[in-house]
């Protein structure tokens, strides 16, 4: 993610991928590809991680919200723990 304007910037898995690429390929530092696309190193470094352990799978974004219609909503963590069970 990077900030616009102090909001996040939600990127999809494949940009992700793509800036992770973009820096496997060399000749740029996490910092530098970081401030190239706006976010901090620690997320670019997160991202790295992710997609060294479960490629493109690893970047696909575990928030957001649940439901359909107007009634959307967070689902708590107690309620995702009941689903799981």
């Amino acid at each position: 993610m990077g900030r616009v304007n102090g909001k996040n910037i939600m990127r999809t898995p494949q940009e992700k991928e793509a800036i992770v690429l973009e820096y496997m390929s060399g000749g740029i530092s996490t910092r530098a590809i970081a401030e190239k696309y706006g976010t901090t190193q620690g997320v670019f470094n997160k991202w790295l991680r992710k997609y060294r352990e479960s490629n493109i799978e690893g970047l696909k974004s575990k928030t957001g919200k649940t439901g359909t219609g107007k009634g959307n909503f967070k689902r708590t963590e107690i309620e995702q723990l009941k689903e799981d069970l």
